[in-house]
């Protein structure tokens, strides 16, 4: 009696289809939202250098956005740049910005540089916060500062 139920049991192939596409879907949708993450944090760590390379050149060429007159005014440059990265979808704060308005680079002095940090956090939060937590980005950025006139 029980060697026939077992072997009913060992022939019986309903439901099979739903068990293997509970194995691999977990792991198949963990996959392919890590795969979205990975590109949202890529594309998140390279708006932050575009925005890191277009404060330190506002900088360095004193534009009135990040200069008054013909001096850099850190305090603007900040504005400017937490608004170049809100307009790419960062939030960027004033803790977040390191300013040097003369600055060495490569050994190099006379130049304007511009650090950023931001902590990117998921949108999936439980998800692919098991794996990462928050993912530190940073940028750095450099640019020559332009004679006065």
């Amino acid at each position: 009696m029980m060697l026939a139920l077992l072997q009913r049991f060992r022939e019986e192939r309903a439901g099979s289809t739903a068990l293997e596409f509970t194995l691999v879907a977990g792991p198949l949708l963990l996959l392919m939202f890590g795969v979205l993450e990975f590109g949202r944090a890529e594309w998140s760590r390279q708006t932050l250098q575009e925005v890191a390379m277009h404060g330190a050149r506002c900088m360095g060429v004193r534009q009135s956005a990040c200069a008054t007159g013909d001096a850099s005014d850190l305090t603007k440059t900040r504005s400017y740049l937490m608004q170049e990265g809100h307009g790419y979808g960062l939030s960027l704060t004033t803790s977040d910005i390191t300013l040097e308005a003369d600055a060495t680079c490569d050994g190099v002095s006379g130049f304007s540089r511009v650090s950023l940090t931001y902590d990117f956090k998921s949108s999936m939060p439980g998800a692919i916060e098991v794996l990462v937590q928050e993912l530190p980005l940073r940028a750095s950025a450099c640019f020559p500062n332009q004679p006065t006139s």
